[in-house]
């Protein structure tokens, strides 16, 4: 049975998976006609297959298999979607397990509780001791568990109330967080491509406001969808900012990859994207404190730009931005960029190959 895909309810309440794994949804999109079919109840809700589900949305796919299994309320649906996910495929964590069994013992009366931690064992496949372990604290550990999520939501820069919910090299970020903030400042990635700036700020105990364009569709729920070209991201808190960190397109390197619009920097006419991208700058330099820094990491454009001329995209940004200059770093390749095709016509022309990016950080 097939179902088109943006009719199905994935119910973010209802669903036990706590943690997702993109790497899972990579590995299932290469390999979608053999993947077996999601499971939905009769109002095309999701009970099994998120991973499956997210992977056919990454490859555009209009339709999707399912299995349809009837449940009587969403506390049924919870238990299903618990027991399937228990039990198969990417299985539940031993901490999903303890979580999904506080939040089912919460709606559950008083008087049918000692009854359903019988059935919690059976549905998450834990023993009925390890059920009472982890109910024996349950009013302590949610007030830890609604702490924890308070402090995730400060991290990412969320505000009580708020509307707003290429791979980012995940090395140089590290440098930049050791040479240029302290734990907890925050850090602004407009350009957040796979989300690794996310997991590195969380490591580092730095706070953070990532967005882009089009965010990935297994980190929808992370990364925020703001286009930077339409203005800068609406911060409560500017002061906190202490690095602005920048990994746009590299012109036309990406023409064309993430969209055809106009308005996409990798599809800009040269003198517009340099225009952009220096605005861009001085926006943020407006709203930084001092001693904040703004960093820019990009590569100068050969192969792909008309006629092959190079361009250096920093010169152009010294030129235009009237700010003090911290650093200019040089950033290798970590391997051989060039493909047989490029250093052929490098020797016929009697050209060096661009194969190094540049990162110029600035101090506001």
């Amino acid at each position: 049975m097939e179902r088109n895909i943006n009719n199905i309810i994935f119910r973010d309440d209802l669903y036990p998976r706590i943690e997702t794994k993109p790497t899972i949804v990579q590995k299932y999109a290469e390999d979608l006609d053999i993947l077996p079919p999601i499971e939905i109840n009769q109002h095309n809700e999701l009970i099994d297959g998120w991973h499956r589900w997210t992977a056919h949305k990454k490859e555009k796919r209009e339709t999707i298999s399912v299995q349809v299994t009837e449940t009587k309320s969403d506390t049924h649906l919870l238990e299903l979607a618990i027991e399937r996910n228990a039990k198969h495929g990417l299985q539940l964590s031993q901490q999903d397990k303890k979580d999904m069994a506080r939040k089912i013992y919460h709606i559950t009366p008083e008087r049918e509780r000692d009854k359903k931690k019988v059935h919690l064992a059976k549905i998450l496949s834990v023993s009925e001791r390890t059920i009472r372990d982890w109910l024996s604290r349950i009013d302590k550990d949610t007030k830890e568990a609604r702490n924890k999520r308070i402090f995730d939501l400060w991290l990412a820069c969320y505000t009580p109330g708020s509307t707003h919910y290429g791979n980012t090299n995940i090395k140089i970020l590290d440098n930049l967080l050791y040479l240029y903030t302290q734990p907890f400042d925050v850090v602004i990635d407009p350009f957040a491509g796979g989300g690794s700036t996310i997991d590195l700020c969380k490591k580092r105990f730095r706070r953070y406001w990532v967005s882009d364009r089009l965010p990935i569709v297994e980190r929808e729920k992370d990364i925020r969808k703001h286009d930077i070209v339409d203005g800068l991201p609406p911060l409560p808190r500017w002061k906190d900012v202490k690095l602005v960190y920048l990994d746009p397109p590299y012109w036309k390197q990406a023409q064309g990859k993430y969209s055809n619009d106009k308005s996409d920097l990798s599809n800009m006419e040269i003198d517009i994207f340099h225009e952009t991208l220096s605005g861009l700058i001085k926006s943020f330099s407006k709203k930084l404190q001092s001693k904040s820094y703004i960093a820019l990491i990009i590569q100068p454009t050969q192969w792909n730009a008309p006629d092959k001329i190079f361009t250096d995209h920093i010169a152009e940004m010294i030129r235009t931005v009237n700010l003090t200059i911290n650093m200019r770093y040089l950033v290798p390749y970590e391997s051989q960029q060039a493909n047989a095709q490029m250093v052929e016509w490098a020797k016929q022309n009697r050209k060096c190959l661009v194969l190094s990016r540049e990162l110029m950080v600035w101090e506001v």
